[in-house]
């Protein structure tokens, strides 16, 4: 039996009905990672479509297809944390056999975290032949072609972490959601012409809304408050497309008044449905879903960082790997990284108020200069907070690359500026 034709029978009649999963505890702290990142040809010229099924034949593992055709997703499997350097030797080797496969073909892959000379209106003539992928770009093509533009060309690596208790998930998320800004403007990996910084690109996906964070962030007092009112808030998403009862996609011919899970027919609220709400929650940090095999329902719910640029340097992609393991497993690194955070004024137990307005104080600057060290950072600035988190770097193993570029205070499109101004 098909997947589809198995989540169409699990009925959900309300958030009470999925709250569980966000308490379910996983018995290993395990990180995976999602890594994007884009194909042209030598003189920059996108992969299309042809191009896309052509490499596929051509590339003896697997990948995923993101919105447009010159933009592919290697995936590792979850691996425990403490093994990151193994994950990060499967996803190097992954990429490793698509650039052969890609040179096969007379392509390359792109080093930047946004394609060279992007031509936005080409992307989008260049779309994903997948129905999902087409009808949430006809939503921002209709209502905010800016976002659009984001989805085609920003390419990331989103780090996933599963925690063994919900108590561990709500530490690791305030933590992880407090370090989001530093997180994007480490990795900022432009090209030399983009148009905008890449945290500016991936704050334009959250509206504004919020400050680039789920809503529950922000209104929670516990790991249990945390849990109940992100799930309230996947059932409260304004949906641009659902499944209907045959597991289709509906092509809306508006998208005025869209509805949420909860406002659905009862024969539509389906869990089917709950995912696809869950899978568009795109704040910097998320809460997604353990996928169960196919076709059951979620295992739990995974930490999903969605603030850090595509890497195509190694060592620096295996630090960014490396500290968020460490920060989920290692408990020094755990408080020294929280204590760095208090010290800048990011502290949810005793000062939420506070926190909210120094995050909206950095995400009212950071966004505006990749020359990011005098930028504010909370109630100081990133100058500052390199220069204390980057002993706790250097205690990292893995992350020595990563501990210089941060004591240099620098990215890697700030490297490569440098060395070409010689």
């Amino acid at each position: 039996m098909s997947s589809s034709a198995i989540e169409k029978t699990f009925p959900v009649t309300g958030p009470q009905d999925t709250l569980g999963e966000f308490f379910q505890p996983q018995i290993l702290t395990q990180i995976g990672v999602e890594h994007e990142l884009h194909i042209t040809d030598a003189s920059g010229q996108t992969m299309d479509g042809p191009g896309h099924t052509a490499l596929q034949r051509h590339f003896s593992g697997h990948f995923s297809a993101e919105a447009a055709n010159q933009m592919v997703e290697l995936k590792t499997r979850p691996y425990e944390a403490k093994d990151h350097l193994l994950l990060t030797e499967d996803l190097h080797a992954q990429r490793a056999q698509l650039k052969k496969a890609a040179e096969t073909l007379g392509m390359v892959l792109s080093p930047y975290g946004i394609l060279h000379h992007v031509d936005f209106d080409a992307l989008w003539n260049n779309v994903y032949d997948n129905p999902r992928c087409q009808l949430f770009l006809r939503y921002f093509a209709d209502r905010k072609p800016a976002i659009g533009d984001y989805f085609l060309s920003t390419a990331g690596d989103q780090i996933s972490i599963s925690t063994q208790s919900h108590e561990d998930q709500w530490r690791l998320f305030k933590i992880f959601a407090f370090l989001s800004p530093f997180l994007a403007v480490i990795s900022n990996n432009d090209a030399p012409d983009a148009p905008t910084t890449s945290l500016a690109r991936r704050l334009s996906t959250t509206d504004g809304k919020n400050l680039g964070l789920p809503r529950s962030f922000w209104q929670a007092a516990s790991a249990a408050e945390f849990a109940f009112l992100y799930n309230n808030e996947i059932w409260s998403t304004p949906l641009f497309t659902h499944h209907r009862e045959d597991g289709q996609l509906v092509r809306r011919r508006t998208f005025d008044g869209l509805p949420n899970l909860t406002g659905m027919p009862a024969k539509l609220r389906t869990y089917k449905n709950f995912k696809l709400a869950s899978s568009i929650q795109w704040s910097l940090v998320a809460l997604a879903g353990i996928d169960g095999p196919a076709g059951e329902r979620n295992k739990g719910r995974r930490i999903e960082l969605r603030c850090i640029d595509s890497q195509s340097d190694p060592n620096i992609q295996r630090g960014l790997i490396a500290l968020c393991a460490a920060i989920a497993t290692d408990s020094g690194v755990t408080d020294r990284v929280e204590q760095t955070l208090h010290h800048v004024g990011f502290d949810m137990e005793t000062e939420p108020m506070n926190s909210w307005a120094q995050f909206a104080k950095t995400l009212l600057t950071a966004p505006l200069s990749r020359d990011y060290a005098k930028l504010p950072y909370g109630n100081a600035d990133f100058d500052h907070f390199c220069g204390r988190i980057t002993p706790t770097l250097q205690d990292i193993h893995g992350a020595a690359a990563l501990a210089d570029m941060v004591e240099a205070r620098q990215s890697p499109f700030l490297r490569r500026q440098k060395l070409a101004m010689g």
